[in-house]
């Protein structure tokens, strides 16, 4: 019993040896920098997939417009025509993307 309570403090005693280094504000400070790194991570990540939507949704818009519009269907001018549509909305995306990177520090 009294070599087992000996053995117990003296591991204690090295564990407190062990972590008397370890600074607690550090810890703070990192788990608050990682927090700050995944916030712009997830911004980037909806930017990405708002970029992603709106392309696809102007080559949608264009592809139907010009099924709606023709009385024969044409694969070729609806495909042309979503491909033009979903390029001026990408650019235009790029443009407000370019824009708002600018402005932040």
């Amino acid at each position: 019993m009294r070599l087992e309570t000996i053995r117990n403090k003296s591991m204690n005693n090295a564990y407190v040896t062990m972590t008397k280094n370890v600074d607690l504000a550090y810890q703070a400070t990192h788990m608050n920098e990682f927090r700050t790194d995944i916030q712009e991570v997830r911004g980037q990540l909806v930017a990405v997939i708002n970029f992603i939507i709106t392309v696809f949704a102007c080559f949608l818009f264009g592809y139907k417009a010009v099924e709606y519009t023709l009385p024969v269907p044409n694969l070729a001018g609806q495909t042309l025509a979503g491909i033009v549509i979903a390029s001026i909305g990408a650019l235009a995306d790029l443009y407000f993307l370019a824009k708002q990177i600018e402005k932040t520090p």
